[in-house]
């Protein structure tokens, strides 16, 4: 990722899945120079907009910096996480927006992972 770039991750929430499964997508800085990420969980791709807790009019999830991660669940989300309320059968955007340089070399590498539990 560049300077001022974007990246999206698209998540299928799978249509036979428990009520009470929850994921998560961490990112953090990869080789390259520390540059701060800002990231939402949201029904649409490059929603950066303010965030929206019913999904309605936002993002579910803000959050940012060099490193962090964005949990989603199909059950009651959990206070004081970056977590929004998913269905099954749906599809949500992971946003990553690259404000700003990462140094000289204006690559901003960044490594992602994705988990279920």
């Amino acid at each position: 990722m560049y300077a001022d770039g974007v990246a999206v991750v698209a998540i299928v929430i799978p249509s036979a899945i428990s009520p009470s499964a929850r994921g998560r997508l961490q990112w953090a800085e990869y080789i390259d120079p520390r540059g701060s990420r800002n990231v939402t969980l949201s029904r649409s791709p490059c929603d950066f907009r303010g965030t929206d807790a019913s999904g309605n009019s936002g993002p579910t999830v803000t959050a940012g910096g060099v490193s962090g991660d964005v949990y989603f669940t199909l059950g009651t989300p959990v206070f004081g996480y970056p977590e929004g309320k998913v269905a099954a059968g749906q599809t949500v955007y992971v946003n990553l927006r690259q404000p700003g340089g990462c140094g000289k070399s204006g690559s901003c590498n960044m490594v992602l992972g994705l988990s279920g539990f």
